[in-house]
């Protein structure tokens, strides 16, 4: 067990866990007696039978890929759109503005210049 608390009241006990595989777990006693621990991440029915299947491998089946794939689109200097939906690496194209490249280029040209070999004319 990794961690646990216990709870006392009207003369019954409750214990919740976290054990060493990282499953919530808790257990009670009825008439004083102490009754079988069950993981509390599951869904159950209101007669305690599992309603659902255990909350963890449902995520991880849900978890390879996005319910709804998602569109990323790029806008203003560089523009494109690429659509993902987790199950796979994307690559997206870009398109640039060839004058704001132009001018971006010309102006990284001019700072180092100006910078490291003084001005030129």
């Amino acid at each position: 067990m990794l961690f646990g608390l216990t709870f006392k009241c009207n003369g019954e006990t409750a214990q919740i866990r976290i054990t060493e595989n990282m499953q919530l777990q808790f257990r009670i006693t009825e008439n004083g007696e102490w009754q079988a621990w069950k993981r509390a991440d599951v869904e159950r029915a209101a007669d305690g039978s599992l309603a659902e299947a255990v909350m963890e491998s449902v995520t991880a089946k849900q978890a390879q890929k996005l319910r709804i794939p998602m569109k990323i689109t790029f806008e203003g200097d560089a523009a494109g759109s690429v659509t993902f939906d987790g199950s796979a690496n994307v690559t997206c194209s870009l398109s640039m503005n060839a004058d704001v490249v132009s001018r971006a280029v010309d102006s990284a040209i001019s700072e180092h210049v100006r910078r490291y070999h003084g001005s030129v004319s």
